[in-house]
C-alpha cells in the first residue's frame, strides 16, 4: 500500500532527548485537523517535524509548517521551521530566503542561524586547506564545547566523529589519531550509547578502528536487541539503520568487502534518514561507499555511481577527486579532466 500523509506513526525506540519529547504517537491527518483550530500551536508542529525528520519525510514536515505559516507570519520561528525541510528537500534558495526572513524578524533566532550555518570544517576539507586549519576547527569550535558548563557531550562526540570519519575517508586521519584516541576513551562509556542511532553508527566505526572490538560488539548486540523488541513494521523500518551499523563496524575493522555486501550494490545514503541524520551528515556514508568500491578494485562500478552523483552535485570537489582516482585505476585519460575540475572547484572555496 502506498504511503500517505495519514500513515505517519512514531517508530523511535532510542531514548533520544529528541524522541522523548515527541513520544506521543502523532497522526498527521489528525494534527492537520488540530492545527485548523489552533494554527499558532507551533510546539505541536515542531514535535511532528522531529518525527518527520527521523522518518526521512521532509515533505510531510513542509506540508505541516506551510499549513500554519499564514497565521504566524510575524513569528521568526516559523520561518526557521520552514527553512529546514526546504533544505532537506534540496530547495536551497527557498531555504535561504526563509532563514533570512526569520533573521530579519529576530537576529537571535537559533533555528534560522542553524539553517544558514557555514560549516568551516567542510569548506576547509573541500578546499584542500592546510590541515592546521582543520585542526583549529576541531579543537576550538567542536571539542572546546565540552568546556561549557551546559555542554551536550553526545552532540560534541557526534560532531567530532563526523569530522574524523570524513578525514579518514580522505586519508588525512594520521594527524588526528591522538584526538581520535581521546574521543574513543569517551565513547567507550556506555552512557553515550543508544541516545541517537546516528551517534551509535559513528561510535561503532570509531571503536572498531581503535581495536575496541569487544565494546563495539556489545553496542551492536544492544542495537539488535532493541530492534528485536519492536513490532514487525518497526523492525522493517529499522533494518537499514542496522545494516549501516554493521557495515560501519566492518569498515572500521578493515573488512571492506563485507561492509560493501551489507550496504548492497545500489547504496543510497539519503534513504537512511531513519538514523536521524541530515543530508549533510549522511554525505559521509556515501563517500565511505565510494571509497570502499575503489579500495576493493571496483573502479567501473565506482565510475558509474560517481558520474550519477556528480550530475546532481557537480560542485563537490571530493567527488571529482574520487572520480579522478577511479579513472586512473582503469587507465582512462578522463582522469586528467576530473582532476582539473577538482582543482578549479577547490580553489573557489577560499575566494
Amino acid at each position: 500500500m502506498a504511503e500517505t500523509e495519514s500513515d505517519l506513526t512514531l517508530i523511535g525506540a532510542w531514548p533520544s532527548p529528541f524522541v522523548l519529547r515527541a513520544r506521543i504517537a502523532l497522526n498527521v491527518k489528525n494534527l492537520q485537523y488540530l492545527l485548523k483550530d489552533f494554527p499558532r500551536d507551533l510546539a505541536s508542529v515542531k514535535r511532528a517535524q522531529v518525527i518527520c525528520f527521523y522518518m526521512g519525510r521532509p515533505d510531510l514536515s513542509l506540508n505541516l509548517i506551510q499549513q500554519v505559516q499564514p497565521q504566524n507570519q510575524e513569528q521568526s520561528y516559523v520561518y526557521g521551521m520552514l527553512a529546514f525541510p526546504l533544505l532537506e528537500l534540496g530547495r536551497m534558495e527557498e531555504a535561504e530566503k526563509a532563514a533570512k526572513k526569520a533573521l530579519e524578524i529576530n537576529k537571535q533566532d537559533s533555528w534560522a542561524q542553524h539553517n544558514l550555518k557555514w560549516n568551516p570544517s567542510l569548506c576547509y576539507l573541500e578546499g584542500h586547506s592546510p590541515i592546521q586549519n582543520i585542526l583549529e576547527v576541531y579543537d576550538q569550535r567542536i571539542w572546546k564545547e565540552l568546556e561549557k558548563t551546559d555542554a551536550a557531550h553526545p552532540e560534541v562526540y557526534l560532531n567530532s566523529l563526523g569530522l574524523l570519519l570524513r578525514l579518514y575517508v580522505r586519508g588525512e586521519i594520521d594527524v588526528f589519531e591522538d584526538r581520535l584516541k581521546i574521543l574513543t576513551s569517551c565513547i567507550t562509556d556506555q552512557r553515550n550509547w543508544f541516545l541517537e542511532l546516528h551517534l551509535d553508527v559513528l561510535i561503532l566505526w570509531a571503536l572498531a578502528h581503535a581495536g575496541e572490538f569487544s565494546k563495539a560488539e556489545d553496542l551492536l548486540k544492544g542495537l539488535k536487541s532493541r530492534v528485536a523488541k519492536m513490532n514487525n513494521k518497526k523492525q522493517q523500518l529499522m533494518q537499514k539503520g542496522l545494516s549501516l551499523s554493521e557495515a560501519m563496524y566492518e569498515y572500521g575493522r578493515g573488512n571492506e568487502e563485507q561492509a560493501l555486501e551489507l550496504l548492497g550494490p545500489d547504496f543510497d545514503a539519503k534513504s537512511y534518514k531513519i538514523i536521524g541524520a541530515s543530508d549533510e551528515q549522511l554525505d559521509v556514508f556515501i563517500e565511505v561507499w565510494y571509497s570502499m568500491l575503489l579500495n576493493t578494485g571496483q573502479a567501473t562500478k565506482a565510475i558509474e555511481a560517481l558520474e550519477k552523483s556528480i550530475k546532481k552535485r557537480e560542485g563537490v570537489p571530493f567527488l571529482w577527486r574520487l572520480l579522478e582516482r577511479a579513472y586512473s585505476m582503469i587507465g582512462s585519460k578522463e582522469a586528467t579532466i576530473a582532476g582539473e575540475k577538482a582543482k578549479v572547484l577547490e580553489s573557489k572555496y577560499f575566494k
